[in-house]
């Protein structure tokens, strides 16, 4: 079981290099936005796509100090005793719950958001309604999909938990 924690917190670790890799994407889209266009709509865009650069660079080296922590943690061990089990198993859960309620608020952000986009192709202030929107589309559907793939791995991991400590499937 020790094994598949580390290799849960090195998953982790991978997820962090990925919001890290989308920051600097982010960063480079919105610094040619800036310099290179002059419309009042892709300034507002430079500035939505910095603000999620930002974003994703803290929430990467935060998840990379968290799961590099726990990782540590576990690699210090050669065997789990039941308290660091029931700790994991208890880590997991409240995971899990978080991103359920995450998967539904990124949703319904991604939902709304494209409808007001759509919606303000058709207004008077088209650049500043689109350029405001597609970074938060962008970080809905972001968040959406990594928050999924890290979720499916919960899931999985939650029931090698279970069963490790002897708790039928409902």
């Amino acid at each position: 079981m020790l094994q598949k924690i580390k290799i849960i917190y090195k998953g982790d670790l991978i997820t962090s290099f990925i919001y890290l890799g989308i920051s600097f994407l982010m960063l480079f889209i919105s610094i040619l936005l800036y310099f290179y266009t002059h419309k009042l709509g892709y300034y507002y865009l430079s500035l939505g796509m910095g603000i999620f650069s930002l974003y994703s660079l803290v929430k990467g080296l935060l998840l990379y100090k968290v799961a590099k922590n726990r990782s540590d943690h576990y690699n210090k061990m050669d065997d789990l005793n039941d308290n660091d089990l029931d700790e994991e198993f208890d880590y997991t859960n409240y995971r899990l719950h978080k991103k359920e309620g995450n998967r539904r608020r990124y949703a319904w952000t991604f939902g709304i958001a494209s409808i007001i986009a759509v919606t303000g192709i058709f207004l008077q202030e088209k650049g500043l309604i689109i350029g405001t929107m597609i970074p938060i589309i962008l970080f809905a559907a972001t968040e959406f999909s990594i928050g999924l793939l890290v979720e499916f791995r919960l899931w999985e991991y939650h029931r090698m938990l279970k069963k490790a400590k002897g708790i039928n499937e409902d």
